[in-house]
């Protein structure tokens, strides 16, 4: 009621202003209100008609937005279709896995069977000898799948050949207004491994070691 009041009393002040600025100087005072209300009343419904037309619009363009658009989801739709997104598991087949292994970046991950934490660098696919997936576990916020492999590449160190087993680690994203919730790659995590073989990095290769096709000319000395 408060409000009623208020708006009232604004449109008043409003109607006698444009009276007083529309109408002649010694108009009678009624006269100016009329005037002034009059057109007011008319300003305000043009001014409504166009902000109704302004929302008509804004929902056409965003129709059905609360159904299938999670940015325009109430709270409670949200967590429901979380909940329902969760339910989907990743479920990578091996190249996918393999592909996962080549783009992540070992930067800062510890393995368990070398000296400390150093960068492994997978290649391609083919410096991943054998991929294989052993077991699968899922946390609240993780989905994990425990591969067992091998690889040979040439970080941390020349010829670094192990064996062992990874944990692919899949990550629930919560979603805001920008991002879908749903499960994302996150990292991958050394469980454990075995160093087949490895050049010592402070071992420097010789000429033959660097260029083993070049030809050499060899004297028998007796």
């Amino acid at each position: 009621m408060r409000f009623l009041f208020i708006g009232l009393a604004i449109l008043i002040l409003v109607a006698l202003l444009v009276g007083r600025i529309i109408t002649p100087k010694h108009t009678p005072f009624r006269r100016v209100f009329a005037r002034g209300m009059y057109i007011s009343i008319i300003g305000l419904i043009v001014i409504g008609g166009i902000g109704a037309l302004g929302t008509y619009i804004y929902k056409a363009v965003n129709a059905g937005g609360d159904e299938t658009d999670f940015r325009h989801m109430s709270q409670a739709q949200r967590e429901v279709y979380r909940d329902s997104v969760r339910q989907i598991l990743p479920s990578p087949n091996l190249e996918e896995l393999k592909s996962d292994f080549v783009e992540f970046d070992f930067e800062a991950v510890l393995i368990p069977c070398y000296e400390n934490i150093h960068k492994l660098k997978v290649g391609s696919p083919k410096e991943i000898i054998e991929l294989e997936v052993i077991g699968k576990q899922q946390t609240d916020e993780f989905y994990e799948i425990l591969t067992r492999g091998e690889l040979k590449v040439n970080r941390p160190v020349p010829n670094f050949h192990i064996q062992g087993t990874f944990n692919v680690q899949y990550k629930f994203i919560q979603g805001d207004a920008d991002h879908d919730p749903g499960w994302q790659f996150h990292k991958i995590l050394i469980d454990e491994c075995t160093v087949l073989s490895a050049i010592d990095r402070d071992i420097k290769p010789g000429p033959e070691t660097l260029y083993p096709d070049l030809k050499r000319n060899r004297e028998n000395k007796e």
